[in-house]
């Protein structure tokens, strides 16, 4: 039984990675500068609270998870780049970048409480395992794809 609530859970986790992800893709540039601020906004707001209300060693543990969410942004704005290089201002893939990866942390956690209210405590540590699973390698698919297709497009 584990293992199919593990199956499931990658699976509900890779779909509504690729989902997230091929939307701040496809978003057009008028939408999408207005969730590249929040992004860029909510990035700042946790930043500070990671940096200004923590002890010495929690600063130094969300120095480096900020420093890891900005790498995994950039990742996440790479297929924008690609996509909509010369038709929007170069801040926006980046911020869309933060907004996607904010997202895809909300609704692991969201998702995570879901299933505690759902499911028997055996079901859901496999369920939410293949969640958190199944997000990661939903979104670098999703991110390799795109890239991968407009490298094929632009040649």
């Amino acid at each position: 039984m584990d293992s199919l609530s593990e199956l499931l859970g990658v699976l509900a986790g890779a779909v509504l990675a690729v989902l997230f992800v091929t939307g701040s893709v496809v978003l057009p540039s008028r939408p999408a500068q207005p969730a590249a601020l929040v992004g860029y906004a909510a990035f700042v707001v946790l930043a500070g609270v990671a940096l200004v209300t923590a002890d010495p060693m929690g600063r130094s543990f969300g120095a480096v998870y900020l420093a890891l969410g900005g790498v995994c942004a950039l990742l996440l704005a790479a297929p924008r780049w690609r996509r909509w290089t010369g038709r929007e201002q170069g801040w926006v893939p980046l911020g869309l970048g933060l907004t996607t990866l904010l997202l895809l942390i909300g609704i692991g956690m969201g998702a995570d409480g879901l299933l505690a209210l759902l499911l028997a405590p055996e079901s859901k540590a496999a369920t939410s395992t293949g969640l958190v699973n199944g997000l990661l390698l939903g979104a670098v698919g999703a991110v390799v794809v795109h890239v991968g297709r407009s490298l094929l497009r632009r040649g």
